[in-house]
Order: C-alpha cells, then structure tokens, then sequence
C-alpha cells in the first residue's frame, strides 16, 4: 500500500512539474438542467469548462443530454430511443462540446470505448458546429483511430473544443457504425512562455500511459501477497 501511496504521489508531481493537469468527470461539477441541453461545467486549476452534449440528425443539430457517471464520465442520450448513453454514430451522431473560459494546450482525452471501435474526430474552431444550416462539421476536423480504452493524444491550442464520433467514414455510405465510447478525463495545459514551453503532447500521453502501467502492476503485485 505504502509503494502504491508513493507511486500515485510522483505522478501527481510529475504532471504538475510539466504543467499538465487532468479533469476527472466521473466525478465533480455542476450541473444546470435535467432534460435536454443541460449544461455542466468543471473547473481545474484556474481553467473552467462549460460542457454540452449535441447529435447530428443529418439534416439539424439537436441538444442532447450530458449524462454523468461515477465509473465512466460524460455520456451522450440524444432521445427516447437512444438506450446506449454511449457517444456513438449509431442512428444519428454524438458530439460532446467543450467551451473554456481561456485558452488551453490540448494534450490529450481518456475514453472508455464500448463495443469494437473508439475512432473519433475533433475540432478547435468555434465554426465547427452549425446548428443553422446542415449541422454537418466544417472541414478541419482531425480523425484519430481509437480502438481500446486509454489515452488519445489531441493538440493544439484553443477556447474550444469538439469530439464527436468518427465522422468522416461514416459519410462515406454510413457504414462505419461501430464508433461507441464515454469520456473519463481530460488533460491540458496553460499555455506559456518560452521560459516555461509547454510540453509535447506525446511526451505527456507517454507519462500518464507508464503510469497507468505501473499502477496496474503494483495492483496485480499486491493481489498476488
């Protein structure tokens, strides 16, 4: 236990010494509203989020609902029908918005993917969301393949952003249906200086994935005792 205590305390740290910070939703936050657009907002030294939940119709963007939960985090229902909660490309498409009351590094976003496949894609320009028009993303959106649970590097700097399930493909003879995931944590940092550069974001992901690792197999040690 001791040995685990130390280890989860250089971590905290670690990511500090490097400025990164990590935004837990599975638990924390305030919540407005309890239908439809409810908005949720978190804080994490000095930076806020306020937090929406949206679906594509193919024709229209429609509020959705932001759900919340202790062992996964943020979760989209766009509908009575909509049983999965899951943030997904499965009848219309799931986008969880994120607006920030200052700019931030993106460093990287932790899903919990449900079924084969997390692939998502993202964007950092306001204009991305359309609500007047097709609702369909404006072009500029970066597609990452996600296919576990675990870290995803994203990058950039920005006051907003968008992560949606994978999109592109699915525009291609909506095939691609398989995208389902719920969003645990977020990683970013202030942007600074060049006496305090902000680290890549590669290097960050890296430090937080040995460090799962090595939690994980202090656990198994312990269970073995």
């Amino acid at each position: 236990m001791k040995t685990l205590f130390a280890f989860s305390t250089f971590l905290v740290f670690a990511l500090q010494a490097q400025g990164v910070s990590v935004m837990d939703f599975r638990s924390g936050g305030t919540n407005s509203g309890y239908e439809y657009g409810n908005v949720r907002t978190f804080s994490k030294h000095g930076v806020t989020a306020v937090v929406t939940a949206w679906a594509e119709t193919g024709s229209s963007w429609i509020p959705a609902y932001l759900g919340q939960s202790s062992a996964y985090g943020l979760s989209n229902k766009n509908g009575s029908l909509d049983n999965s909660f899951a943030i997904d490309n499965q009848g219309y498409i799931d986008y969880v918005q994120f607006k920030f009351d200052r700019p931030v590094e993106l460093e990287g976003i932790y899903l919990d993917v449900f079924g084969s496949d997390g692939d998502f894609e993202y964007w950092t320009d306001p204009g991305a969301m359309r609500p007047w028009d097709t609702g369909a993303p404006g072009s500029g959106g970066i597609g990452v393949s996600h296919e576990s649970s675990g870290w995803a590097s994203l990058s950039g700097i920005t006051d907003y952003l968008l992560i949606g399930a994978e999109h592109s493909n699915d525009r291609v003879g909506r095939t691609d249906r398989d995208d389902r995931f719920k969003i645990r944590k977020f990683a970013f940092s202030r942007p600074s200086g060049p006496a305090n550069s902000v680290p890549e974001g590669g290097a960050t992901l890296g430090m937080l994935g040995i460090a799962l690792l090595g939690l994980a197999g202090l656990k198994r040690m312990k269970s073995r005792r």
